[in-house]
């Protein structure tokens, strides 16, 4: 269970990361998501962050810009998942 909650954490790290097009440092990432959840399920958690951005980067998933993230094209993120789907 806590693998699937930690995979879902990561999940919604890189689709908020891609729709922002732009670079986010954790703390932005953090309230954005924080904020979505809070406002459109009524839903109030401590995000955890930095574990989510510690698997996407371990994926290869997303790019360091400055001080903060940017997602990898859709392409790049559905070719990086297929390669490691298939090694298993």
């Amino acid at each position: 269970m806590a693998e699937s909650e930690e995979s879902k954490e990561a999940l919604l790290a890189y689709l908020f990361l891609l729709q922002n097009g732009a670079a986010m440092s954790q703390q932005e990432l953090d309230s954005t998501i924080e904020s979505y959840l809070r406002e459109t399920y009524d839903i109030a958690m401590d995000f955890d962050v930095g574990d989510a951005v510690q698997k996407l980067a371990a994926l290869g998933m997303l790019k360091e810009q400055g001080d903060g993230y940017e997602a990898v094209s859709l392409d790049t993120a559905i070719e990086r998942f297929c390669l490691l789907k298939s090694a298993f």
